[in-house]
């Protein structure tokens, strides 16, 4: 019997072979590849602790300087970050208003003041409480504008007027008539008892004008303690389009209401009080002994 042998090139059995030892190679090599640990997961930074607010003296230079202390990025200042931040230049508000924030030093004639605002962030686009309007501090000299100059002596607890004086008499609580020496006595003096409370004041009338706009007139006496007082009056005046009959000379009883308002000195800034009356209705004094 005759054989027929079939020879295969030795290259093409390594051919042959070599896929299927490829494959097994590869996945015993990743099989032996030791896998690799997890990254550990970095624990979040802990938030900086706020600096602690700044406990000496307060004074101009450092007021000067809060503006900067509020330099923020591309979205709003949250509110606790921008307090901490100024109250670590200029320590604890000198004043607090409402939610706006005040601080203000006298130096000489200088006076010097900061205001920021604490604002709800959901009209800015921002969640929570923002620093809304701040005010570039503003240091005004004793010649400065007065406006300025009183606001900034207010925050440091300078205000229009004398300190009052709790002793200081109130309104009669009989609603009987107070002379003008004694209105002038003590409404300033002892204005919390006296502020919006109506009265009857008795004096000589010693002006009485009325002024205009429009189609409507506003009448207003002066009131003084007699024909020789030196000392200014008491003003009082009638609801609007009201008129009266007493007339310069008379010594009347007025009832009104009494207001306390500001009077600046355009000059130095400084301002005063005075009391007067609003809403008034006048008649004459009934003649002594009766």
């Amino acid at each position: 019997m005759k054989l027929t042998l079939t020879l295969v090139p030795v290259l093409a059995i390594a051919a042959l072979v070599a896929p299927g030892c490829k494959k097994k190679d590869d996945a015993g090599a990743k099989a032996a590849e030791p896998s690799k640990p997890a990254e550990p997961t970095k624990p979040a930074e802990p938030a900086k602790p706020a600096p602690p607010p700044y406990t000496g003296a307060l004074t101009i230079e450092r007021v000067m300087g809060a503006k900067d202390a509020l330099a923020r990025g591309p979205t709003a200042l949250l509110w606790a970050e921008g307090l901490a931040r100024v109250e670590a230049l200029l320590g604890k508000a000198t004043k607090i208003d409402g939610d706006e924030y005040q601080w203000a030093v006298v130096e000489g004639d200088d006076c010097a003041y900061f205001l920021m605002e604490k604002t709800d962030g959901k009209d800015y686009g921002a969640v929570g409480e923002i620093v809304g309007v701040s005010q570039d501090p503003i240091k005004v000299a004793k010649d400065g504008p007065a406006m300025n100059r009183r606001d900034c002596l207010a925050i440091t607890g300078v205000t229009a007027g004398p300190p009052e004086d709790p002793n200081a008499a109130g309104p009669p609580v009989d609603g009987t008539a107070v002379t003008v020496e004694v209105f002038r006595a003590n409404a300033i003096v002892g204005r919390s008892k006296w502020k919006g409370q109506t009265i009857k004041l008795v004096g000589y009338v010693r002006g009485n004008s009325t002024s205009k706009s429009g189609d409507d007139a506003w009448v207003t006496l002066q009131l003084t303690a007699s024909d020789k007082d030196p000392v200014a009056g008491v003003t009082c005046t009638l609801p609007t389009n009201a008129t009266t009959t007493v007339k310069l000379g008379d010594t009347a009883v007025v009832t009104g209401k009494v207001e306390l308002r500001e009077m600046m000195s355009m000059g130095s800034g400084e301002t005063t009080l005075e009391a007067r009356l609003s809403e008034c209705s006048a008649e004459l004094a009934p003649a002594k002994g009766k």
